[in-house]
């Protein structure tokens, strides 16, 4: 485990644009410097887990794949927490386990641990299961060597790019991502217009991207989709009541905002089809 000294130009240019989503926890340089927030780790263990079950249906209201089943945080915590006690009663070393909500530079720490690339979208890219995996780490006080990085790009490629609603991607602005925009407090009304559908999340730039194309299911049955994610309910979420959000909705990915957030995506949508 190491300073993350290669990528400090990169949060130097998102501060000098303001491009921030608000979802980034901690300061840069606890974030540059995994050692800080765990002086005991030695190692990091970064795991890529498949969700990729099948495509949207883009004529109707739909959630983003990712938040299309229980909550990604939940399924791959109980698979790291089972390494982190492996770990500890195998090797008597420190582990803990991360998903998500944390200080560490995920993707970052998953490409060099020789999972896949950073590609034009941002996003990690594995070599068989394309962008569609949730990546989760364990923090060890164990020794073990660094995995070689694979090399690789999108050369010429600009087809995420080209697709973004926003052009985000063009930009390097994080902030207007759609999938940040359906998730924030507050939404200009000049991107409603953006929405087209979209529940939560954007699947836009990872549909285009040709390393998912033909890539094989996810593996993990916790992953599958729920029926009624998958398939949305319009009037149910125009009218969510408190018990069903929390019996239906709030066991996904897309709960975590609170039931009010559903619904005024959904009347974004609503508004912009008329």
């Amino acid at each position: 485990m190491r300073k993350f000294c290669e990528v400090a130009d990169v949060f130097k240019f998102k501060e000098a644009h303001d491009y921030k989503t608000g979802f980034e926890k901690g300061e840069v340089f606890e974030r540059l410097d995994p050692r800080i927030v765990y002086p005991f780790g030695k190692t990091i263990i970064s795991i890529a887990f498949p969700y990729y079950f099948y495509e949207n249906d883009k004529s109707r209201i739909y959630f983003s794949k990712y938040c299309q089943s229980i909550d990604y945080h939940i399924i791959v915590k109980k698979y790291l927490d089972k390494i982190c006690f492996f770990l500890k009663e195998n090797f008597n070393c420190e582990a803990i386990s991360e998903v998500d909500n944390n200080k560490l530079l995920e993707r970052h720490i998953a490409y060099l641990s020789g999972l896949g690339f950073i590609g034009k979208n941002n996003m990690l890219i594995t070599k068989e299961y394309g962008s569609f995996v949730f990546l989760g780490e364990v923090i060890t006080s164990l020794e073990l060597e660094e995995n070689v990085k694979i090399e690789g790009g999108c050369g010429e490629c600009s087809r995420c790019e080209d697709a973004c609603p926003t052009k985000s991607l063009n930009d390097y602005d994080c902030s207007i991502c759609l999938s940040n925009l359906t998730q924030a407090k507050c939404v200009d009304e000049k991107w409603h217009k953006f929405f087209k559908n979209r529940l939560w999340g954007c699947d836009i730039c990872q549909d285009v991207c040709p390393f998912n194309k033909d890539i094989p299911i996810g593996v993990l049955s916790e992953f599958l989709p729920l029926n009624h994610l998958a398939y949305v309910n319009i009037d149910e979420i125009k009218n969510l009541s408190n018990s069903v959000f929390k019996e239906k909705y709030r066991i996904s990915a897309c709960g975590w905002r609170g039931k009010k957030y559903l619904i005024r995506n959904l009347n974004i949508n609503l508004l912009c089809l008329k």
